[in-house]
């Protein structure tokens, strides 16, 4: 009924086809077939053939025109009287209400005990010193209360605010070892990020050894510390980096140099190229003048 009623949005009717109602209520056609006709007996629908391999009209009835639904409800009303009816509604709209603003405000709403000013008590209303005190003429007598709030004083930083100020003063240190290390502008949010997961020596540790590299200008620094953080990279100090490049030249140098003394060849000295002699009498080739030379 309500992949019918889907189809018949515009209009009471409409005309989808078995197998398309098959896939929309993944089923086969054989139940949509079933449904179909129990709807039908129902009440709830009705359908016009139309033949020629056509879909069938499907026509949507209104429910309040279904005679079984409105024996349902009729029963269903029919099983509380007058006053039951109209005692459950009164206590829906009357009784609730009142109940939720009674437990707002026994429970949630919060009053601020009341600001007592420090009093001055002068010589006239002051009770009588006892022996061996001496007392002034208009000393100040301070009740209890919250002077601080009283006064409009900033109360004392709680332990949360300090917390929050070292946390500052942490980035600050950081950022300010990242920018003389590698000159690069570090954001607060990527300074938390790494403190959140790994300790603040830690933190500082890598920065030094990033000032040990003595590289400038470094890109994504925040990504750099989190991989020499996560690896634990550590610089072992005497131990010069290894020239991996100088081995292949020099041995390619060799193999040069070696296989010019094979072939005769002097480095430093140009080889003479052979001179063609010419018979000037019959044009030919001297060739013995050619291999001698």
């Amino acid at each position: 009924y309500a992949i019918l009623l889907s189809y018949a949005w515009q209009d009471d009717g409409c005309f989808p086809g078995q197998e398309r109602l098959a896939q929309d209520g993944n089923c086969d056609v054989r139940s949509i077939r079933r449904y179909l006709v129990e709807l039908r007996d129902y009440g709830l629908i009705s359908w016009r053939q139309r033949g020629l391999n056509r879909p069938n009209v499907y026509f949507i009835h209104d429910l309040r025109s279904v005679p079984a639904l409105n024996a349902y409800a009729a029963k269903d009303s029919t099983n509380l009287s007058g006053p039951d009816r109209t005692e459950m509604s009164f206590q829906d709209r009357t009784e609730t209400p009142h109940y939720e603003d009674s437990v707002y405000k026994d429970s949630d709403v919060v009053v601020d005990p009341p600001c007592i000013p420090p009093t001055r008590v002068t010589a006239a209303h002051e009770p009588v010193a006892q022996p061996g005190h001496a007392q002034s003429a208009d000393k100040p007598v301070d009740q209890p209360g919250d002077t601080h709030a009283c006064a409009g004083l900033d109360p004392k930083p709680s332990g949360l605010e300090g917390k929050n100020r070292d946390e500052e003063a942490v980035v600050a240190e950081i950022r300010a070892a990242i920018r003389a290390a590698t000159g690069a502008e570090v954001s607060p949010e990527d300074i938390h990020a790494l403190t959140a997961d790994y300790p603040l020596e830690a933190v500082l540790g890598k920065v030094r050894l990033l000032a040990d590299m003595g590289r400038q200008e470094l890109r994504n620094v925040p990504g750099l510390l989190r991989y020499l953080l996560a690896e634990d990279c550590r610089h072992i100090p005497g131990r010069p980096q290894r020239n991996t490049r100088a081995a292949p030249e020099k041995a390619k140098t060799d193999t040069i140099g070696e296989r010019s003394k094979e072939h005769g060849f002097i480095s430093g000295k140009k080889r003479e190229r052979p001179r063609i002699t010419q018979n000037p009498h019959n044009g030919s080739i001297d060739w013995d003048k050619f291999w001698e030379t």
